[in-house]
């Protein structure tokens, strides 16, 4: 497994927060990274450290603008689901990075995903001068992701817990099936 770092920026290259990770499969689609716990990411904007106990996969698209990452708490508390809406990342032999625009796409457990921060898109547009492009993708890249971590069978828990288990036994070959397009029914 490769280490990667994250470096995630505001508009205007400005540091926000990065992580490190592990990239366990990529294809010419996309990356898939595994990210066993304590977690640590440095907010360089809050100037602070946040630590997370749980384990995280990572889920990044060549040309899309979204990642979706999923914490897998204990059994009983379910997966947290947190959906980056940011610019098409650039993704490296070693290293992602993306400039983030605000909105994203929250799900705990089974509940339904939703969209979060849209005031904070809305301030930023101005603050950072978001060209009309930007401001038309972000909210129809944020309802994508809504949709399709509601409805394909893949981001269910029951696939992801599957996925967990097998990465942590070593497993990899299946991971293809994350970077092809949706499977929505």
């Amino acid at each position: 497994m490769m280490t990667m770092f994250v470096q995630v920026y505001k508009k205007g290259d400005i540091p926000h927060y990065n992580w490190h990770t592990r990239e366990v499969y990529r294809d010419n689609k996309g990356v898939v990274c595994f990210n066993r716990g304590p977690r640590v990411l440095h907010h360089q904007t809050r100037k602070k450290t946040f630590t997370f106990p749980n384990d995280a996969l990572e889920f990044y698209w060549f040309g899309k603008p979204y990642s979706i990452h999923i914490a897998r708490r204990s059994r009983d508390e379910g997966l947290h689901y947190y959906a980056n809406i940011h610019d098409i990342p650039l993704i490296g032999e070693s290293e992602i990075s993306f400039v983030d625009y605000d909105l994203d796409v929250i799900r705990e457990g089974r509940s339904p995903a939703r969209i979060v921060d849209g005031e904070e898109f809305e301030r930023h547009q101005v603050l950072y001068a978001y060209s009309p492009e930007i401001i038309e993708m972000v909210p129809a890249a944020a309802e994508e992701v809504r949709l399709m971590i509601n409805r394909d069978p893949r981001y269910q828990e029951d696939a992801l817990v599957t996925a967990f288990d097998l990465i942590g036994r070593g497993e990899q070959d299946f991971l293809s099936r994350w970077t092809e397009e949706e499977e929505l029914s």
